[in-house]
């Protein structure tokens, strides 16, 4: 038995996921809290911002980035997503190819959240970029026009797959 940090209840440790750097290997948070987290997260500016700006990055790295090994590397932000909507730059300006790098998985862990270039370095990047790298502005007039619907159909869905292996 284990007690859920968020709701204070005692569950079965079935009911938490697994978290290797807590000492017993489990969340703090039970699945259903969690899960529940996640939702409230998504659905505020931030998170949008965060989701919108996933959805354009995944879309362009197939065509900045074709052959790169999933398993060795991952397509970073140089300045962070994060740190992006803290101070108000916009999607097409944060997710230019010439803010995404090429980072050894263990390299983009370690960075963290950090950014690796200053808000000035980025305008500069993103003034010398070539009207072919903005592919970003398509893709964000098209997610803008239903991204809220597709955010909760894919929250439910997950939710509704997370509770079916819970109860399982």
């Amino acid at each position: 038995m284990k007690t859920c940090w968020k709701c204070g209840e005692d569950k079965e440790l079935e009911a938490f996921w697994k978290r290797k750097s807590n000492a017993d290997g489990l969340d703090n948070f039970c699945a259903t809290c969690k899960l529940e987290t996640r939702r409230e997260q998504s659905q505020t500016p931030q998170g949008l911002y965060e989701t919108k700006s996933r959805i354009i990055t995944a879309y362009n790295k197939q065509f900045w980035f074709p052959n790169y090994d999933q398993y060795t590397y991952q397509v970073d932000h140089k300045f962070s997503i994060r740190k992006g909507y803290q101070v108000g730059i916009s999607l097409d300006v944060i997710n230019n190819k010439n803010n995404l790098q090429l980072l050894t998985i263990y390299d983009n862990r370690k960075k963290g959240r950090k950014c690796s270039i200053n808000i000035d370095q980025l305008h500069t990047t993103y003034q010398n970029c070539s009207r072919h790298t903005r592919l970003c502005e398509i893709v964000r007039d098209i997610t803008d026009i239903n991204i809220l619907e597709v955010m909760r159909l894919k929250i439910t869905e997950r939710i509704d797959a997370e509770k079916s292996q819970i109860e399982l």
